[in-house]
């Protein structure tokens, strides 16, 4: 009878402790001493003062000698796939980037300004403040269409594409058994849970001239990051008549979805940007592979007709091609960023009556008679020389070697270069296109250079 009593209170005892009981992993012991709070990294981090390094010294090269300051605006960066509203209970990603973009334009640095544009909110205060008697509006004195400013580019992102199930490999695995009988009957179960998904993001970012309101050509970006993630379920149940005890613990590479936008958003901005300012930003990328000397006459091809019977030979592309037997490259994107800056080296450009117009640059002369508002006038723009020139002095003032020379020797011993290395061929002048890509492509860049400005 006694033995009966004390199994007795035992089972109620344990069945008290067993009831509504629940464990999970994500508990946390606030005793511990917490650690400091660490930088957030992707594999892009280190390389945002490179591409601002770059930047200073190209901008050095484009002024002659002189660094202006780029004014930024990042007007707006957001999710417009939807799947960061109620429409999706499953969805854990922001849905506008606009405050990480700028954190991320901000550690740039160099010449770059950004322009603050007032939230909803500091809209409103600012009338509710400007309505007390003897009082302002401060922002709207100092902000007003800042960003409308003829020397301003406004940055626009969205993440325009997010397909969540691309492949996906699930894999499950069951199993119970009961031990005892009666009312001490126990019953154990257990489950796991495996899940391999792969993901996929875009995200397009392009600029607009602040002045014209147009959308500026050849300076978008296009960018996919294809996510693996995996979640594994693991739940074991314990019951005892009825009263439960559970254990769950979930594991998921949910952060590595705002790890791959953070990488988008790096990415986006430094590959418009460098497309905006004539900058080869993929030098600063982490899968480049530079060369001492570039051959891109080849790359960049000729101007013969196009055949369309090969076009279909596109249609199965990769995303990103790559050139093959070509390491220097990332995609053909660079070869537009190149056409670009080929043509703008041919071409000036000036604005009449809103609309963007192109006049054949001269050699050695600054004037260019162009028509604008109907009237006929003559214009100063920097000529072919003085962009030669302009890029030379980056060699001389970042290569020891030419710091004694004069710019005028510096460019005839770099033309010499390039045609014994095969990089130009004997009959490309001095001061041609061919000649201004090739000190631009091989542009030395001094590290820190972003501090001095």
């Amino acid at each position: 009878m006694d033995n009966m009593f004390k199994k007795g209170l035992l089972i109620t005892a344990t069945s008290i402790f067993f009831s509504g009981c629940a464990v999970q992993k994500s508990s946390v012991d606030f005793t511990e001493t917490l650690d400091f709070p660490r930088p957030t990294r992707t594999v892009m981090t280190d390389y945002i003062g490179c591409f601002g390094d770059m930047l200073s010294e190209y901008r050095f090269a484009s002024g002659n000698g002189r660094v202006e300051p780029l004014r930024i605006a990042v007007v707006s960066v957001k999710d417009q796939t939807a799947i960061s509203t109620v429409q999706y209970p499953n969805s854990e990603i922001p849905n506008n980037f606009t405050d990480m973009a700028l954190s991320i334009a901000s550690k740039i640095g160099g010449p770059v300004r950004l322009v603050h544009i007032p939230k909803d909110e500091e809209i409103v205060t600012s009338y509710q403040y400007g309505a007390t008697p003897g009082k302002k509006t401060p922002y709207f004195d100092n902000f007003a269409m800042s960003h409308y400013r003829a020397d301003t580019i406004q940055i626009y992102g969205a993440l325009t594409e997010y397909d969540r199930f691309i492949k996906n490999q699930r894999r499950t695995r069951d199993g119970s058994f009961e031990v005892g009988g009666g009312s001490g009957e126990t019953e154990i179960d257990f489950s796991r849970f495996d899940d391999k998904n792969t993901a996929r993001m875009t995200m397009d970012f392009y600029t607009s001239h602040g002045f014209v309101g147009d959308i500026v050509n050849h300076s978008s970006s296009t960018n996919t990051i294809k996510l693996h993630q995996q979640g594994k379920d693991r739940s074991y149940g314990l019951s005892i008549d009825g009263n439960s005890i559970g254990y769950a613990a979930s594991s998921s590479l949910v952060d590595a979805r705002h790890k791959a936008i953070r990488l988008l958003v790096e990415m986006g901005l430094i590959e418009t940007l460098g497309k905006y300012e004539y900058v080869p930003y993929w030098k600063c990328m982490p899968n480049s592979n530079n060369t001492q000397f570039i051959k891109f006459k080849q790359f960049l091809g000729g101007h013969e007709v196009i055949n369309f019977a090969d076009m279909d030979k596109f249609v199965t592309a990769p995303d990103a091609p790559i050139i093959k037997n070509d390491k220097t490259y990332i995609d053909k994107r660079d070869r537009d960023l190149m056409m670009a800056v080929k043509a703008n080296f041919e071409y000036a450009e000036y604005i009449n009556e809103g609309i963007r117009q192109h006049a054949v640059r001269p050699i050695d002369d600054d004037m260019i008679t162009i028509s604008s508002n109907g009237q006929i006038h003559q214009v100063a723009f920097p000529n072919r020389k003085n962009l030669v020139e302009g890029m030379a002095k980056l060699f001389h003032k970042n290569i020891g070697y030419y710091v004694n020379m004069k710019v005028p020797q510096v460019i005839d011993d770099l033309h010499r270069k390039f045609i014994e290395q095969g990089v130009l061929d004997e009959y490309d002048d001095k001061y041609s296109a061919n000649m201004y890509l090739a000190l631009w492509l091989h542009a030395p860049v001094r590290k820190n250079s972003r501090w001095v400005y």
